[in-house]
């Protein structure tokens, strides 16, 4: 029709919308159930949204619209910045598709702007086109079509349920964009990791409270400020056991100063730079729930705080804050009080061996003792091309056993290796829902296939990280003869990886060990393969061939 060739001719036309006024175009341009799109109940947003920062990081609760929101600025930024390619992450493609279906093709819909610009011929639920802009749509999990698009702009969503290692590959796709802009927000799960890590190299925003009565300025605090009439216990000790006894529906948030009920509402909010003197180039903000308090009010929390088994979903989700548990994750203290200062010198106790291999390769060397603890006794990182002379030299001085290395992508100069040790196997990781923890392969050439007679010990990578972190959270697992540099080394490595929920392709929850942006947990696998290592103890007592393993959580099979 002549009316929508003119709309989509005005619309590429106009150009009085820029990154300093994108909330304009997004409530003059979109709409939200018929009505024109409003910040009303939301305008916390408005500071976020208008911020022309190259790279913002938003740390959020959760369900206070900001998803919704981003995805109206990746469309505005597209239609603002004229011929330029977004790249929306998710953690999974399942994500991408139910967000296609339910937010994305909704928004168009209700857009004449972007009804009208959209290509049909370029329009899936991976992939849009706007006039001569793009967007792409991608899960982080196996997912890698958008990795080689060139791009201006990256947005990604939930940030800390995401994979980290491919989150940093597409920055690399900014290399030769005039714009280079990243959006980034999630709800945070584990301090100094992820979002929160972000977030600390930011400057960092949060939205105060002037209170209404007294006139003094605070950032509402959910476990400082929220009070319950008739408790003066702390607001964690309010269960679901105990919450119907509780006076909990006229909770308050109250003024830390007069004990007033504040107002929340913009003419008494400001949001203030925590560290203004720091060049970061990013700007960071913090969103609570005290922020929307038209959707969240202090009933609310408290009674959503009793309906967790985790104290941590709770901080995490609801309060917005990362949040760890000492019962449940490794932590800098526990690793800490588990160095005991020992001379190791040399023993003739048979010792088992673990390494994680790369350009600098990791070594761990330990046993277990008659209690069944694993006491790390020796840890050193050499060079790749000094591989095979330390390995060799540790076995002087320690009576090894069993060893397990890494296997890839060096798999050559562990069989190499194996041929003068029986004892040593070949590590490799796989995914399974199997209750074995451990496999061993007693690998048969096939020329035919391209498989190596190899050894190897198949580990069942994340019920294997559990059992790992079980025994040292239960102070099984103790390490002598350090230095104060090695032990600090040890101990970031240790606490690289995080154990966190993430929906597998069937959409369920399962628990996995992911690694942070920084990747540096070299030390953490080859712990790792040490205490493979200890487990395969029972079958060094007969031929490698031994067709009933003594520990019955590994089983014995030909490839």
């Amino acid at each position: 029709m002549i009316s929508d060739h003119v709309t989509r001719l005005r619309a590429d036309l106009e150009d009085r919308y820029t990154l300093h006024n994108l909330p304009d175009w997004i409530t003059s341009k979109t709409k939200l159930n018929g009505e024109p799109f409003s910040f009303e109940g939301h305008e916390f947003q408005l500071k976020i949204l208008s911020d022309t920062s190259r790279e913002k990081i938003t740390r959020k609760c959760s369900q206070v619209g900001l998803t919704e929101l981003s995805l109206r600025e990746a469309l505005a930024l597209i239609r603002v910045l004229k011929n330029t390619t977004a790249i929306y992450t998710l953690p999974t493609a399942d994500f991408v598709e139910k967000l296609s279906k339910a937010r994305i093709t909704k928004i168009i819909g209700d857009s004449d702007d972007l009804k009208f610009s959209l290509s049909k011929d370029v329009d899936s639920n991976q992939l849009k086109q706007f006039g001569n802009s793009f967007i792409y749509f991608n899960g982080t999990f196996g997912q890698n079509q958008a990795i080689s698009t060139p791009a201006d702009i990256l947005i990604h969503d939930e940030v800390d349920f995401s994979d980290q290692v491919v989150l940093t590959t597409y920055e690399s796709r900014l290399k030769h964009s005039k714009y280079k802009l990243q959006r980034k927000f999630s709800t945070p799960t584990f301090p100094g990791w992820g979002i929160d890590a972000m977030f600390q190299r930011s400057r960092r925003h949060f939205n105060f409270v002037r209170c209404c009565d007294c006139q003094e300025w605070f950032l509402p605090d959910y476990y400082e400020h929220v009070k319950v009439p008739g408790w003066d216990k702390p607001l964690d000790e309010i269960t679901k056991y105990n919450i119907h006894l509780v006076d909990w529906k006229n909770a308050a948030l109250r003024c830390p100063f007069c004990g007033t009920i504040p107002e929340l509402t913009p003419e008494f909010r400001e949001w203030v730079v925590e560290n203004p003197d720091e060049n970061h180039d990013a700007a960071g903000f913090s969103v609570s729930p005290f922020d929307a308090p038209s959707i969240i009010d202090a009933p609310r929390l408290v009674q959503t705080s009793t309906k967790y088994e985790r104290r941590a979903d709770f901080v995490n989700f609801d309060l917005g804050l990362p949040f760890e548990d000492s019962k449940e994750s490794l932590t800098k203290s526990l690793l800490d009080s588990l160095h005991v200062r020992a001379d190791v010198g040399s023993s003739s106790d048979l010792h088992f061996l673990g390494g994680d291999l790369g350009l600098t390769c990791h070594l761990v060397v330990g046993k277990m003792d008659v209690e069944g603890k694993l006491i790390v006794v020796h840890r050193q990182r050499c060079l790749m091309g000094e591989f095979q002379k330390t390995v060799a030299q540790i076995k002087q001085r320690f009576a090894i056993l069993v060893s397990v290395f890494d296997s890839q992508p060096y798999t050559s100069m562990i069989l190499e290796m194996q041929g003068s040790d029986p004892y040593l196997f070949g590590g490799v990781y796989h995914s399974s829902k199997k209750l074995a923890t451990f496999d061993i392969t007693n690998g048969e050439e096939d020329a035919e296939k391209g498989k190596l007679p190899i050894r190897q010990a198949k580990i069942n990578r994340n019920p294997a990280f559990d059992q790992l972190v079980d025994l040292i959270l239960k102070r099984k697992v103790i390490f002598l003869g350090w230095t104060e540099e090695e032990r600090d080394i040890f101990i970031t490595q240790c606490l690289d990886m995080k154990r966190q929920q993430q929906r597998d392709k069937n959409g369920e929850l399962e628990y996995v060990w992911v690694k942070s942006e920084a990747g540096n947990d070299h030390y953490f696998h080859a712990l790792l393969y040490l205490f493979t290592a200890t487990r395969l103890q029972g079958m060094v007592s007969g031929s490698l061939t031994l067709s009933i393993p003594l520990i019955s959580t590994f089983r014995l099979k030909n490839q």
